[in-house]
C-alpha cells in the first residue's frame, strides 16, 4: 500500500561512448546534428545521433 520507490542510478554518455555502445551492438552512426533542426554538429552543446544497422 501507499507509495513505492524504486532508486535508479543515471549518468550521462558522451557521444564517444555511445558510439561505441552501437558499435558493439552492431550499429552504425549516420548522422550527428545539435538538434532536431539538424543543425551542424559543433560538439559544444547536446546533441542528436541516429544509428543504424
Amino acid at each position: 500500500e501507499g507509495i513505492r520507490l524504486n532508486p535508479i542510478v543515471m549518468r550521462y554518455a558522451w557521444p564517444r561512448e555511445l558510439d561505441l555502445m552501437a558499435r558493439i551492438a552492431g550499429l552504425r552512426l549516420k548522422g550527428r546534428w545539435d538538434g532536431w533542426e539538424r543543425q551542424l554538429f559543433t560538439s559544444t552543446r547536446n546533441c542528436v545521433s541516429v544509428y543504424g544497422r
